[in-house]
């Protein structure tokens, strides 16, 4: 895997990659055993678009584009209804992440 893992950032590294494994899932393999390999590197640069405080639309944009190209079709009115909800969670999660590194410092 390459889920970031540093010390610091290991936390919310791996939940962006149990969230883009688990409610992006282009490919519909979450619940298929072997399947954890399929999205780290994604993980890794949606991790990365959320430490430098990348937009919604920027995150959004990078995940339309993966998601094409991944399924090598354009992405689907559903998928981007489902996305939108991916990318409000993985910012509900850096805020609250950036709420509790505040207060546990």
């Amino acid at each position: 895997m390459a889920i970031i893992t540093d010390a610091r950032n290991a936390p919310m590294s791996q939940l962006v990659d149990e969230i883009l494994h688990y409610q992006w899932d282009p490919l519909r393999i979450a619940g298929l055993s072997g399947m954890r390999d399929e999205y780290p590197e994604y993980a890794d640069d949606v991790f990365r678009l959320l430490r430098d405080n990348a937009s919604a639309t920027q995150i959004y944009d990078y995940l339309v584009a993966a998601e094409e190209m991944i399924l090598d079709k354009p992405i689907t009115l559903v998928a981007k209804i489902r996305l939108s909800r991916v990318i409000d969670l993985l910012l509900e999660m850096k805020d609250w992440s950036a709420e509790h590194e505040t207060t546990d410092q």
